[in-house]
């Protein structure tokens, strides 16, 4: 098959993204021996307007990479919006930032500087740690209660949940990522049943693939999933250190990454996230010859990669068909 996917480049904080201004301009004004900030433990991941948005966990933030203007900020640290524990982090249809934070019990909610604007939940929303937004209803993925959520986006009240713990479809074992599709059909990273369900907005199970192993097409620790337009779902294995693509059906395709901290590699990885608005900004990685449909970042939880950056397309000349299994 031919090659669809190509690593760019890793990025880990302030140093990735910032110009270096000289040693004696530095000294002049102060930053000499200031020491670059870099992502302690990140998850999740966002993109926009070629600002890319970070959680850290561990340093209980959001760091901003803003690729364009070459700088970095972090919020989250104060105020009503100080996060405690922030896990994934969307861009919502209103271009606010929502911050799924489990232990602050709630989806917090900025605006593109990093500025609180609201909250969803509260005590009894648990843990939640991923969320979707679809028209008017904010879908948090609660994994302390093994369910779902459905907030109404206005009035921010619980209008129905589904879901409760177990192997059944549409039940769920520590599930922990959500997303959806064009069709507004649900994607549910179901960890601890080693499975990704597909449901309706209801919370119908449609259908669902996986199984616990460690070789291609079964899931060992799934932790993150992203469904590009084409229907092919990228499903992030943090013991295997891959990302696997399925097709609409279930079948395994192909995968990328492999553990380790080298060009390409993943390290205990987390979060998926697709991109298709910021492809220029990373153009000169890419391989003269490579057509790219989108980006695809990877985020590491341990090693300095930090955030992995991927593009998938095709060799120029080559056909952009469909992926499909390796003879």
């Amino acid at each position: 098959m031919p090659p669809r996917v190509q690593f760019l480049r890793h990025l880990n904080g302030e140093r990735d993204v910032t110009v270096s201004r000289g040693s004696f301009l530095e000294f002049l004004i102060g930053r000499r021996n200031k020491p670059m900030r870099s992502l302690g433990k990140p998850y999740g991941v966002a993109m926009m307007g070629a600002r890319l948005y970070v959680t850290d966990t561990m340093g209980r933030q959001v760091h901003v990479l803003d690729l364009a203007n070459k700088s970095y900020r972090a919020f989250g640290l104060s105020g009503e919006g100080r996060l405690r524990k922030p896990a994934n982090i969307r861009i919502g249809p209103d271009g606010n930032l929502y911050v799924a934070d489990t232990e602050r019990q709630q989806v917090v909610v900025f605006n593109p500087d990093g500025r609180y604007v609201t909250e969803y939940g509260d005590a009894q929303t648990n843990k939640p740690a991923d969320l979707v937004i679809l028209g008017d209803e904010l879908y948090a993925l609660d994994v302390g209660t093994h369910s779902v959520k459905v907030f109404d986006l206005n009035t921010h009240v619980v209008k129905r949940s589904f879901g409760i713990r177990g192997k059944k479809p549409g039940e769920f074992n520590y599930p922990v990522a959500i997303t959806a599709d064009a069709d507004g059909n649900l994607y549910i990273c179901d960890s601890m049943n080693f499975r990704v369900q597909k449901l309706d907005r209801d919370g119908k199970a449609l259908s669902a693939f996986g199984e616990a192993g460690r070789n291609p097409g079964t899931l060992a620790r799934p932790r993150g999933l992203a469904v590009a337009r084409d229907g092919l779902i990228h499903v992030a294995d943090a013991r295997l250190g891959i990302v696997q693509i399925f097709d609409p059906q279930g079948q395994a395709l192909m995968h990328y990454g492999g553990t380790g901290t080298g060009p390409g590699e993943l390290y205990l990885p987390a979060q998926v996230y697709i991109d298709y608005d910021n492809i220029d900004v990373f153009r000169k990685d890419l391989a003269p010859d490579f057509v790219p449909e989108y980006l695809i970042f990877v985020v590491n939880q341990l090693g300095d990669n930090g955030v992995s950056v991927f593009a998938f397309g095709h060799r120029e000349g080559s056909a952009a068909g469909p992926v499909t299994p390796a003879p």
